[in-house]
């Protein structure tokens, strides 16, 4: 963990990008300067969850918890300007989105865990909008910035094992004027102990390409410029488009 996360840090300062990173509250407990170092880098620091628990698998009041356990890891090392959540395994669907709005009682008012298609652990297949756009409750808003998908296949491409997956040249094809993309920290180490998968597909799914990510993502971040969510100034929140919960 911490030697990926000095190489990942490395990378960004050395081609001046910025991101948000979403702290599970179990590594932020038992790695606490490196969460002090993101910050100190002026990086944005936001919740993944305390331990990875999908959300699909909680009920509200245990959602409720995780988020205020994640939070308070976080706030222990003097960040308390966490307003940015990742949801695990991007597993928020139509039966539990209603859950975001759990979010703005506590300062939190973006979130980028939906995937406008059909997903292992979530997604909202019959999503309208593939770019960003105001979650509405009455409660307040939620600044969705979903996971960008292929417009015809509706396939991930831009992360994770996607961004492993497709070659370099068909992602900087289908890049589009908006483009998010995610990475973990053990994609950065192809030396990492394998997990032994019953699933074929997912083993594969899990490590395929590894030994050509570092070099891939090198390049990735020379030819582009990031920034992190809360930092982000593109887009004109007042006049974005609103979309009710009930869409789905």
């Amino acid at each position: 963990m911490e030697k990926n996360m000095c190489k990942i840090l490395s990378l960004l300062e050395s081609t001046d990008n910025k991101a948000t990173f979403f702290f599970m509250g179990w590594i932020a407990e038992r790695y606490p300067h490196l969460v002090q170092a993101v910050a100190s880098k002026g990086h944005e620091i936001g919740i993944h969850g305390y331990h990875h628990t999908l959300p699909t698998m909680m009920t509200e009041k245990e959602f409720h918890h995780d988020i205020e356990r994640s939070l308070k890891s976080i706030s222990k090392l003097g960040v308390t300007n966490v307003t940015s959540y990742r949801a695990p395994g991007f597993a928020i669907n139509k039966d539990n989105l209603h859950y975001l709005k759990i979010l703005l009682k506590y300062g939190i008012d973006t979130d980028s865990s939906i995937v406008p298609a059909r997903h292992t652990n979530g997604g909202i297949k019959h999503l309208p909008i593939n770019r960003p756009f105001l979650l509405n409750f009455k409660e307040g808003h939620i600044k969705e910035f979903p996971i960008p998908v292929l417009p015809l296949c509706k396939t991930i491409y831009s992360g994770g094992g996607y961004f492993r997956l497709f070659p370099y040249a068909l992602i900087k094809l289908f890049k589009s004027d908006y483009f998010l993309s995610y990475f973990h920290p053990r994609e950065f180490d192809p030396q990492q102990p394998r997990l032994i998968f019953d699933n074929i597909l997912l083993r594969w799914r899990f490590y395929q390409n590894i030994n050509v990510f570092d070099k891939k993502f090198h390049k990735f971040v020379i030819e582009n410029h990031f920034t992190s969510l809360q930092n982000n100034n593109i887009f004109d929140w007042d006049n974005i488009i609103k979309i009710n919960t009930d869409f789905a």
